[in-house]
């Protein structure tokens, strides 16, 4: 056969045809030539769909990891830096506590710190929105290329068999949507498709279009959809759904998230622990010391502030019984660096060291994700490179390899037709004859 010495063409899949096709597209009894599609065409399909889904899904997370890891490598070198200057303060103070411009300079070092925790968290907050409305419009995206797919199969069902749409005609919507959610594609009888999600939650089928909205996370804060299928409902877990919209969750949920987390905490605890120890001391006035810190975790822009109307000689530097002018609580306070902090996936750290820890464990997650998607660039470039399905098949050779296939078969008839009158005559005790005609047919058959 011609089409056997092309790579793609070696094996095929034949479609059969109704009784009423056109003749000159048919070769032999309901063999119809314009629907042999190469087994290699299904796979290669598959191929590209699979690494769009996997480029896809590195490539949405990218972008939001680069800015992450410079916004927290600057965020932490300023946090660092302002801790520092609050610690220094604290230290000058020591040399004169009653001294109010030594006062009013831990307090506007503490102000610079509270400032340098709201620019971050503002930051990640405004990322967090960013991400939402790529959700939404990624959401869009899939609605619309799943109508387009189902419009598609509408109309190569109606055009009827051997009058399919052209293969990119109906296969590219298919690769865009699984550019942005991992999806199966399963062929019918009929030339019509069932797109499916990986587990199996119906997408498009029979013409019918899914569609796909946000829904409220669940209990542990995990991004959920609302798919409507016909009359069916269901809730997926939008972080396992590959493509564009997975890889968008799961950076949520797994990257940003944590973090933003994990400086809610330390603002927390750096707060708990200055006011704790100031509460234990005694200010200017011999009085129980007032807080420093104000945390106030769901706000976006004001995480943490200096306590409203803390005054310099508020701050209580003195030990509880040496009365006020001393500085046995502010040594104390200067001791607090070196304390332990909860800082969420962390765990307890140094207040000193969680900074520059989060800021390491981002840059490692970008350089991952990096290297990931270099390699899903490579596979669907690869993917891309392989010849489309269909091409090269010359319905004419084919006519010609499916008759000599049809005489094959006639002969592989006769032979067991000579084969079955020679069964026959040794059962009744009459040996066929040389010159019997089903003997020669069988001779025939076998080349003799």
């Amino acid at each position: 056969m011609q089409a056997s010495d092309r790579p793609a063409l070696r094996r095929a899949r034949l479609g059969r045809a109704p009784a009423f096709s056109t003749p000159a597209l048919v070769a032999g009894p309901s063999v119809h030539l314009p629907q042999m599609q190469p087994n290699a065409a299904g796979f290669r399909r598959q191929r590209r769909w699979a690494a769009a889904t996997a480029q896809g899904w590195h490539r949405a997370a990218q972008p939001y990891l680069s800015q992450l890891e410079r916004l927290v490598g600057d965020s932490a070198t300023a946090i660092d830096s302002r801790l520092d200057a609050l610690f220094r303060a604290l230290g000058a103070a020591g040399a004169a506590p009653a001294a109010m411009p030594l006062r009013q300079q831990v307090i506007a070092a503490a102000q610079d710190l509270a400032e340098a925790f709201n620019g971050l968290h503002h930051a990640l907050a405004e990322q967090h929105a960013a991400i939402g409305q790529q959700r939404t419009a990624t959401l869009a995206r899939i609605n619309r290329l799943n109508a387009e797919i189902a419009m598609h199969d509408g109309r190569s069902a109606a055009a009827g068999a051997g009058r399919a749409l052209p293969a990119d005609e109906s296969c590219n919507p298919v690769e865009a949507l699984a550019a942005l959610v991992g999806v199966h594609v399963a062929y019918q009888r009929d030339g019509t498709r069932n797109v499916t999600l990986h587990n199996g939650t119906p997408l498009m089928a029979r013409g019918i279009a899914a569609r796909l909205a946000k829904a409220a996370p669940l209990d542990d804060g995990t991004p959920t959809l609302a798919l409507r299928f016909a009359r069916e409902r269901f809730t997926l877990a939008s972080r396992d759904i590959g493509g564009e919209l997975g890889g968008l969750d799961d950076y949520e949920h797994g990257t940003l998230q944590p973090l933003a987390g994990a400086v809610r905490m330390l603002a927390a605890g750096l707060a708990n622990r200055f006011n704790a120890r100031l509460a234990a001391g005694c200010t200017l006035d011999d009085r129980p010391g007032a807080p420093l810190f104000r945390c106030n975790t769901t706000s976006v822009s004001a995480l943490l502030a200096i306590a409203p109307g803390l005054e310099s000689r508020d701050l209580a530097f003195a030990g509880g019984a040496a009365g006020p002018g001393h500085a046995a609580n502010l040594r104390r306070l200067t001791t607090l660096r070196d304390e332990p902090v909860p800082a969420g996936v962390l765990g307890r750290v140094l207040l000193g060291d969680a900074l520059p820890q989060l800021a390491h464990g981002v840059g490692v997650a970008s350089r991952q994700n990096q290297a990931a998607l270099a390699v899903a660039d490579a596979v669907r470039a690869q993917a891309q490179e392989d010849p489309p399905s269909g091409r090269g098949l010359d319905e004419g050779d084919d006519a010609a390899d499916l008759a000599r296939y049809q005489r094959m078969c006639q002969d592989h008839m006769a032979l067991c037709s000579a084969a079955n009158a020679l069964f026959e005559a040794t059962l009744r005790g009459h040996p066929a004859s040389a010159d019997d005609r089903t003997l020669v047919a069988g001779r025939a058959a076998l080349g003799q």
